[in-house]
């Protein structure tokens, strides 16, 4: 397995986007009453409540900034992982090698030389690497 914290760095976050979302939710729910007290006639509305309302919105502007500025750093922190957790093969890979990253993984069907494994969220890539050598002996 090339990169054994995928996993968990995947349920962490779609932890963090539950999070986002409930905060998006209980946003959208403040400004609902916000809308809701502006429609009521002047006399029924009371400075206390506005003041309560103003406090909850803070309070939950606050909360989503911080769910969206936690999800951005773990959204960052996979794709800096993915760029730099590659399986780099120096000399031959043989056939019938299993690569995986997670629980998404691939079988390779034939031999080939040096080779360079990553991955993307979608699929794992395989990229052959030539060398000196190879270039040369298929020149003569």
């Amino acid at each position: 397995e090339a990169f054994a914290k995928y996993p968990a760095l995947k349920e962490k976050i779609s932890f963090l986007k539950e999070q986002y979302d409930a905060a998006q939710n209980k946003t959208m729910d403040i400004v609902r009453s916000e809308i809701e007290y502006n429609k009521k006639k002047a006399s029924e509305k009371s400075e206390e409540e506005l003041r309560k309302i103003a406090d909850e919105k803070e309070v939950a502007n606050v909360a989503m900034l911080d769910a969206k500025t936690a999800l951005a750093q773990a959204s960052d922190e996979l794709e800096g992982k993915l760029l730099t957790n590659i399986v780099d093969v120096k000399h031959h890979v043989y056939t019938h090698v299993t690569v995986q990253y997670g629980s998404d993984k691939i079988l390779t069907k034939k031999e080939h030389g040096q080779t360079v494994f990553s991955y993307n969220q979608h699929e794992i890539q395989a990229r052959a690497t030539m060398v000196g050598d190879d270039i040369a002996k298929e020149q003569e």
